[in-house]
């Protein structure tokens, strides 16, 4: 039986960028690694939310990027 294990973790939030051509507005993804595999999603939460009120910026959505090692 195949076993899957957690091997990092990275929080992204999306950051607005200016507007296109058309007016609407973008937005580019600001990445933050090392963080620690067992966080909870509220403790995930509070350190974005925390990082947030650090940017000047407006935001929108907030992303947790995983990436495991599959093993027998």
């Amino acid at each position: 039986m195949a076993n899957k294990t957690l091997n990092s973790s990275t929080l992204v939030i999306e950051v607005e960028n200016g507007t296109n051509s058309s007016g609407e507005i973008q937005y580019k993804k600001r990445s933050y690694s090392n963080i620690n595999t067992t966080a909870t999603s509220d403790a995930l939460l509070a350190t974005a939310n925390a990082i947030r009120s650090a940017i000047s910026a407006n935001t929108r959505n907030i992303l947790v990027t995983e990436s495991s090692i599959i093993s027998e």
